[in-house]
């Protein structure tokens, strides 16, 4: 039996509720649940690549003419580039009015990044092993982060596990030349930041030509079966449309090519409307999975918190986007009704939230519109 949009969209926000509260309030079950999940997320991004080539390569054998498809074409690439504009705009005024990032001072700027400075705390080195004599810290660290000695500022180590409140393991003690040193035995002071990343630290400014110009280069790819390997999706969609734009172009030669394709194009929806009837196990499932992995609402919930500010940036900004701009958009260009828009659009918004991923949601949301 197939499920209404309204009855989906109700499985849906009950399957999201259960599991949030199961990875939550009980992690081990969320842990256990996190297979279930990520088979279904997995589900998902195989069938991206048959979906994106077989739906493209439909549509656009099937336009009718090319000058339909060249006026099509130009509407969409208009509507992106339009629609992106103002989310940059809309980023840039939420992030400029809010100011997530903003600290008054260095003790600010580490915490907000999860840190903290012990600037009069004695400490005692024996080996890998740092240990507070009078201090505690004031969370558990990971090897995200890295401990820097204020009275041996040359000297750091990443963090490899906090075992106690007072106890910190680190992977090697090195110098500013990444090489291996000996700390003192004692010292007073200490500083703990997240470790810069590896390709920040290399990165380079590009200009906008050396970006447009690799985003040509992604638009037409060496070795199309590597593409579809890592789901690389712009060189999929290149190639899709010029092989559409081909079988057009023979007509009634290239007919039976033209209905394989059709055919194709079925099959696979068939199958993405199974993942559909299992969408609010799989979602639960992911989602209890994530938070379990993230320590359960006793440890997720204090990391939410420090990241407040960027939080609610975020999200705020996604409001404007889209709760008025896109909204209004449809409004001016489409003739639908946009709550029945939104109601059958549902269960591509609620997998998007769940998995975090525009590629695993592709074939939900051609299955919303379809």
């Amino acid at each position: 039996m197939k499920l209404s949009s309204q009855q989906q969209l109700l499985l849906l926000i009950i399957a999201i509720i259960l599991g949030i509260l199961i990875g939550g309030l009980v992690p081990a079950l969320g842990e256990g649940l996190s297979l279930i999940g990520e088979l279904f997320l997995r589900a998902l991004l195989m069938l991206v690549v048959p979906l994106v080539m077989t739906s493209l390569i439909t549509a656009v054998s099937n336009v009718g003419e090319a000058q339909q498809l060249g006026k099509i074409g130009r509407t969409t690439l208009g509507y992106y580039l339009s629609t992106t504009m103002i989310a940059v705009v809309i980023g840039i005024c939420v992030v400029l009015i809010i100011r997530p990032g903003y600290a008054e001072n260095e003790a600010d700027r580490i915490a907000l990044r999860g840190g903290e400075i012990l600037a009069e705390a004695p400490y005692e080195i024996q080996d890998q092993t740092l240990t507070l004599k009078t201090d505690s810290f004031k969370r558990q660290y990971s090897d995200r982060f890295q401990i820097q000695l204020i009275d041996q500022p040359d000297i750091r180590g990443t963090i490899t596990q906090s075992e106690e409140a007072n106890t910190l393991t680190v992977t090697d003690w090195i110098d500013p030349n990444q090489d291996s040193i000996s700390p003192k035995p004692t010292g007073l002071g200490l500083k703990i930041d997240l470790v810069a990343n590896a390709s920040t630290q290399t990165a380079e400014k590009r200009e906008i030509g050396s970006v447009v110009h690799d985003l040509l280069l992604m638009l037409v790819p060496r070795n199309l079966f590597h593409s579809m390997a890592n789901n690389e999706v712009l060189p999929l969609i290149s190639f899709s449309l010029i092989f559409g734009i081909a079988l057009l172009s023979l007509g009634e030669k290239a007919a039976i090519l033209t209905q394989f394709f059709e055919s194709l194009n079925l099959i696979i929806m068939q199958i993405v409307h199974g993942m559909m009837a299992l969408a609010p196990l799989g979602i639960g499932a992911l989602i209890a999975g994530r938070i379990a992995e993230a320590g359960g609402f006793i440890a997720f919930i204090p990391e939410l918190m420090l990241l407040g500010k960027y939080t609610l940036t975020v999200i705020l900004g996604l409001l404007v986007h889209g709760g008025i701009v896109l909204p209004l958009a449809f409004q001016g260009f489409s003739r639908y009704s946009l709550p029945l828009f939104l109601r059958n659009l549902s269960p591509s918004l609620t997998t998007a939230f769940a998995t975090s991923s525009s590629s695993a949601t592709l074939p939900i949301t051609i299955d919303c519109i379809t």
